[in-house]
């Protein structure tokens, strides 16, 4: 029992520290576009600009989709899904990457956000996942697929908006601090200083890790904005302008925050707001309420910000455990494989439609998953309808699948 709670805390820890890494990853490219701006003398235009003129959200997406890599690999890692060659292990993995990026923090920690090559060698490794590659003993075979597909965000690799690669061709990617990499794997790796293990992870706890970063949409910030904290546990922070703060009569911008966020601003809190003359005042009067993680410092003018839905603000995001999952999902079965008589047929429990009009992150399909695998083995084995298992796989895995497809 001690057991659950501890792994409970330990996910609902870690979807909160993922979100913060989804923050330094926006944070990570609006550097580097600025960058890329005062490196084009002609233009001076970044390497977002048509990404961000014609689909803004296509950017959230695709850094979501960087951190779903990310735990996707370590998971893998842990688990030995992934090649244990020393080459694979000393320069591409993510496991290596970190302790190296660790040890480079610890002896210049001040120069970590003007070094650059991490996020080049994760690039490397993503197209190495989908396309597969070998040098000496190591072999990767080819995985293609959705996930790592390098064509779907080509923002990533510092490639034109619609411009597909070309097999060989050289890129000069996205200036993607060390620092930026480090802080992210740390968010990641690290729950109070000690190691999180992806080896002992659920698949309901990864599905609520995606969970709660979902919700969200990328625009341009219209005035220096920051970021006010969420009321509900794993809530989402609302973004606030606070030029356009600063515009609103002052005994109407408690009004005009309690709209915009669901904090309410009441006595001393109230009067430090109306009192405010400079968009300093404001921050430094909301300066308990502001969500340091998520706009740190504030952020400028035109630069990239997350902003939640009013849904997803005011809903939180709570992680579902197999203790509740369980029981509820047996009960639920129960009459159904009943009808289906003392024995049912594999091809009778496969014929089952399963669903969940609120899925969230899935954890009661998962749970309905196994329990129908389960039955489904038995089935096999009470009709001798035993099909022929993979080699890498067992009867309860095999069955699994099944179900799932």
């Amino acid at each position: 029992s001690e057991s659950r709670k501890y792994q409970n805390e330990v996910s609902t820890a870690l979807a909160e520290q993922v979100l913060h890494a989804l923050y330094e990853m926006v944070r990570g490219f609006q550097s580097a576009n600025d960058e890329s701006k005062r490196a084009n003398e002609q233009s001076k235009e970044g390497f977002l600009r048509d990404v961000l003129r014609e689909d803004p959200n296509h950017v959230y997406e695709g850094l979501l989709t960087v951190l779903l890599r990310l735990i996707f690999v370590l998971y893998a890692e842990e688990r030995g899904l992934l090649s244990s060659d020393p080459v694979y292990v000393n320069h591409y993995s993510v496991l290596g990457l970190f302790e190296r990026l660790r040890a480079d923090n610890d002896r210049n920690q001040d120069t970590m956000d003007h070094r650059y090559g991490a996020w080049a060698q994760l690039l490397t490794l993503f197209r190495l996942i989908h396309d597969g590659g070998s040098h000496g003993s190591l072999r990767l075979p080819p995985r293609h697929g959705h996930l790592f597909n390098p064509d779907r965000f080509n923002f990533l690799e510092g490639r034109p908006w619609r411009i597909g690669r070309v097999m060989g061709d050289r890129i000069q990617p996205p200036a993607i601090s060390d620092g930026v990499i480090y802080r992210v794997l740390s968010k990641l790796l690290l729950l109070d200083s000690e190691r999180i293990s992806y080896r002992s992870l659920d698949v309901e706890q990864i599905g609520s890790v995606y969970e709660v970063m979902m919700g969200f949409t990328l625009s341009l910030a219209s005035g220096t904005s920051i970021a006010i904290k969420p009321k509900k546990p794993l809530g989402a922070p609302s973004i606030v302008d606070l030029d356009a703060l600063l515009a609103i009569t002052t005994k109407d911008r408690a009004k005009w925050l309690r709209e915009r966020t669901d904090q309410e601003f009441t006595g001393e809190a109230s009067a430090t707001l109306n009192k405010a003359a400079t968009t300093e005042d404001l921050e430094a009067a909301l300066a308990k309420r502001i969500a340091r993680e998520a706009t740190r410092p504030p952020v400028p003018k035109g630069a990239m910000i997350l902003q939640s839905s009013e849904a997803r603000r005011r809903s939180g995001s709570n992680y579902t455990p197999r203790s509740l999952t369980e029981p509820i999902v047996r009960k639920t079965l129960e009459p159904i494989l009943r009808d289906l008589g003392d024995k049912p047929r594999p091809d009778e429990l496969l014929a089952l439609k399963v669903c969940d009009p609120a899925m969230g992150s899935g954890a009661f399909l998962v749970e309905a998953c196994r329990q129908l695998a389960d039955e489904l083995v038995k089935a096999w084995h009470a009709h001798a309808k035993l099909p022929r298992i993979p080699l890498d796989e067992d009867e309860v895995l095999h069955a699994r699948r099944l179900v799932a497809q």
